[in-house]
């Protein structure tokens, strides 16, 4: 359970992220200022710069907000439960429909405007070693040392492919498009593949 002070922390981040990228859909990345940031999500230029270094980090943060708790979903779980199964729960709880379409938007963003991109892969690698290590811990680290780390290369990296627009994946069910995956779809494949090869 989080404290007062996080609590309070996460908001603040919260709503910095938000007003960013609100304005960066509607202006551009090149069409406002911290000042503009600040004054929509109703903080000082002081607040921004003890959370974010740059307009750009705020809007690629704006998908932390829809970040879980990877350690509570595991927590929840038989012990006895597949690692493989963990991480699918993890993922669901993780990569929600919703998310997934801020980060497409957010990837659309940095595909626009450069300067975004690197902030965009610092946040979708945060999102990973969240989990990456809550599910470490899960596991008491009982598996080989590169077992973990390929098995969420080849899930995390199936999302990218989503993102990225490799694969044609409707995120929402109010998507009417026959041609495009359907999201709860696309991840049960992965799955498939993880489990039983490619």
């Amino acid at each position: 359970m989080l404290g007062v002070r996080e609590t309070r922390r996460l908001e603040t981040e919260r709503r910095l992220s938000q007003a960013a990228f609100d304005l960066a859909v509607e202006r551009g990345v090149d069409g406002f200022t911290i000042d503009d940031v600040v004054a929509a999500a109703g903080y000082s230029r002081r607040t921004f710069a003890n959370h974010f270094s740059c307009k750009e980090e705020a809007v690629a943060a704006s998908v932390l907000q829809y970040d879980t708790d990877a350690q509570g979903v595991l927590d929840a779980l038989d012990p006895s439960t597949p690692v493989v199964e963990a991480l699918h729960a993890v993922m669901a709880q993780q990569f929600t429909a919703d998310m997934l379409e801020k980060l497409r938007a957010v990837y659309r963003l940095s595909s626009d405007y450069p300067s975004v991109r690197p902030y965009v892969l610092a946040t979708l690698e945060e999102l990973r070693h969240r989990a990456l290590r809550a599910l470490s811990i899960w596991t008491d680290d009982q598996r080989p040392t590169l077992y973990l780390p390929l098995l969420f290369g080849a899930v995390y990296g199936a999302a990218s492919a989503v993102l990225e627009g490799q694969v044609d994946v409707a995120l929402t069910s109010g998507e009417d498009r026959s041609d495009a995956m359907a999201y709860e779809d696309f991840v049960d494949l992965v799955f498939a593949y993880v489990k039983t090869g490619f």
